[in-house]
């Protein structure tokens, strides 16, 4: 009887923005299903104290807000129960997506923000040329498959190292 495993597979693009340093990590996770995955965004920008996340599902998907951390003080979206923001939006923040499931696969940004207690995202630097193509993108693609799997060095789309049957 071939065992069926569940794998989760994400794919980070590290870099930084050209005129501000944003920065997203790690460079890659491979995780199962129901477990947990962590994305760690940092920058140095002085006068910003606000991290947002963004999720894009499908190649050309729009840019779903999910939340943002402003200073210590979190901010969820609905609909993202099992996505959590830790850490300090003036510096370094978390993004923990528990529990993880299929509907995850997607691509996911951070962005730096100055909040503007309105609408904290108007004036953000994202890391993702996706939103601006004056800027390098360091997107994380996050991939869900259930099979007796092993990886596949070198495949595309856009370094997501698929699972497939082994």
């Amino acid at each position: 009887e071939m065992k069926q495993r569940a794998c989760c597979h994400l794919s980070l693009f590290t870099g930084q923005s050209v005129d501000y340093n944003v920065q997203q990590s790690p460079p890659g996770i491979v995780k199962s299903l129901k477990q947990s995955a962590e994305l760690t965004c940092s920058h140095s920008i002085s006068s910003y104290d606000t991290i947002l996340w963004y999720q894009q599902s499908g190649e050309m998907g729009a840019l779903k807000l999910i939340g943002y951390i402003y200073y210590a003080q979190p901010e969820k979206e609905k609909n993202f129960d099992r996505f959590n923001m830790t850490g300090d939006g003036s510096s370094k923040g978390s993004l923990i997506i528990t529990d993880l499931r299929s509907e995850d696969s997607a691509v996911y940004y951070c962005a730096a923000s100055l909040h503007s207690g309105v609408e904290p995202h108007s004036s953000s630097t994202k890391t993702s040329s996706a939103v601006s193509a004056q800027e390098h993108s360091t997107p994380s693609r996050l991939g869900c498959l259930v099979t007796d799997w092993r990886p596949v060095l070198g495949a595309s789309p856009s370094g997501l190292t698929p699972c497939v049957a082994g």
